[in-house]
């Protein structure tokens, strides 16, 4: 009989370095609306060790006027200064290389305070950019 697994009582016990994301978006359905930001931080120890934030600019992009109201990018401000999804990507993988080497064989957990919206959109930067997210991130989201 295996040995029976200790359950996991803080996120401590998870894993000694976590990725914390947040997302700001275009609306609020991940397969029509755009990812228009990503920012995500490196926390390890009960410290931030190093963050990111990127500005994605998709070719087509459908805005909910309460999307600017609350993040307040607009379409404008993203065609100016966003980048392509692919650059985007390339980006936001470095920094994760940098700071979770894959040799190590263990997949980053993600942290974020409304995991399933953020986790849909980041999904959806790694399909526009023809990366994949499952062999990067663990199934495990807190």
């Amino acid at each position: 009989m295996p040995p029976a697994k200790r359950p996991v009582e803080s996120i401590k016990d998870m894993n000694r370095r976590l990725l914390v994301i947040d997302v700001e978006t275009s609306g609020l359905d991940p397969h029509v609306h755009s990812l228009l930001s990503l920012g995500a931080v490196v926390w390890e120890d009960e410290s931030i060790l190093d963050g990111i934030e990127i500005f994605v600019r998709e070719s087509v992009i459908v805005w909910m006027p309460e999307a600017v109201a609350i993040h307040g990018i607009t379409p404008e401000w993203v065609q100016r200064n966003g980048m392509s999804p692919e650059e985007a990507w390339l980006r936001f993988d470095g920094f994760l290389r940098k700071h979770f080497p894959r040799s190590e064989g263990e997949k980053v957990t993600l942290v974020a305070h409304n995991a399933g919206f953020d986790v849909q959109f980041l999904r959806r930067l790694y399909r526009l950019a023809n990366a994949s997210y499952d062999e990067v991130f663990s199934y495990r989201v807190v």
